[in-house]
């Protein structure tokens, strides 16, 4: 629970941190900003208006319950519980010392698609960080090559409705110290953000 505060922490106050974008494969939504410099900024300038969070929010809230019901401990709620994250370890994902997804990857990333069978009303933010182990460039290079595989597997998974925005971390925020080999395996960790989108909270308004 720890890590996952400071994670709320670094996300909530990210746009300090530089971190470069990896472009979405396809935008599919309409109401998809313009590219950030950051995670954090782009994250901001998807999230719903003080008018329209009220509309999702029931309906957010049963999704983070679910959430945290398959993957304890792993789920994180960010702006007013609107914005649903999970945090994955890198070693559940990914093959070791690989971009290449496993079995075990794909499959956890499936149980989590389940919840979200209504993709297209949501921007997905993959955010992939790595340990401070390499060379900078090695390390940007690395976890902009994970993040991009978890999107295109995601896309497959939840079919063309779904933009998924990937995000390369590096080792810019991490979780624990580098100085210990478990908190290096703490700081390879994979998010995963669904932020309503607002053409869904005008349509739950409207019933």
């Amino acid at each position: 629970m720890k890590h996952l505060f400071l994670l709320w922490l670094v996300v909530t106050g990210c746009c300090i941190f530089p971190a470069r974008l990896s472009a979405a494969s396809n935008e599919k939504t309409s109401d998809i900003p313009a590219p950030a410099a950051t995670r954090g900024a782009y994250m901001e300038a998807l999230t719903l208006s003080p008018e329209t969070k009220p509309l999702v929010r029931k309906n957010m809230q049963q999704r983070l319950a679910q959430l945290q019901q398959r993957f304890p401990g792993q789920v994180v709620a960010l702006r007013d519980s609107v914005v649903a994250g999970m945090v994955l370890p890198s070693a559940d994902v990914f093959c070791s010392n690989d971009a290449l997804l496993s079995d075990r990857g794909v499959e956890l990333l499936k149980r989590v698609a389940k919840l979200f069978p209504d993709a297209g009303n949501f921007h997905i933010v993959v955010a992939v960080h790595t340990a401070n182990t390499g060379t900078e460039a090695r390390i940007e290079r690395f976890s902009s090559q994970r993040a991009q595989a978890v999107a295109r597997t995601l896309e497959q998974i939840l079919g063309n409705t779904a933009a998924v925005a990937p995000f390369g971390m590096g080792a810019a925020e991490p979780v624990a110290r580098n100085s210990t080999y478990r908190g290096r395996e703490e700081n390879r960790r994979v998010e995963i953000w669904f932020i309503p989108v607002t053409s869904w909270a005008e349509r739950l308004a409207s019933r």
